[in-house]
């Protein structure tokens, strides 16, 4: 799917040299949002993981049922293919993709 990207640097969406917003595919960041926002769409506000917050300090168990709650958030927002984990240094990996 083609869309604004987003940042997760800035927080903001990105703005190309010449002003205007980039375009580019955005499947895995609306994965993304929808994993570490606590509020993604105001028309759907049931889905927002917000894991980041929520998968500190916690045991694996735990971590392990956050991320699969994400997952499924993501799929009822219409993601396939996704894909939500920790790597072995405990970076958050996240991908899907998503109909045009």
């Amino acid at each position: 799917m083609t869309g604004l990207k987003f940042d997760f640097d800035t927080g903001d969406l990105l703005l190309g040299s010449d002003g205007t917003f980039v375009k580019a595919n955005i499947d895995s960041q609306c994965a993304a949002l929808i994993a570490v926002s606590q509020v993604c769409r105001l028309t759907k506000p049931e889905i927002g993981a917000q894991i980041g917050t929520r998968i500190v300090n916690r045991p694996v168990g735990v971590v392990q049922s956050i991320l699969a709650e994400a997952r499924r958030m993501v799929e009822q927002d219409g993601g396939a293919d996704v894909k939500i984990a920790l790597d072995e240094n405990n970076n958050l990996l996240i991908s899907a993709t998503y109909d045009s």
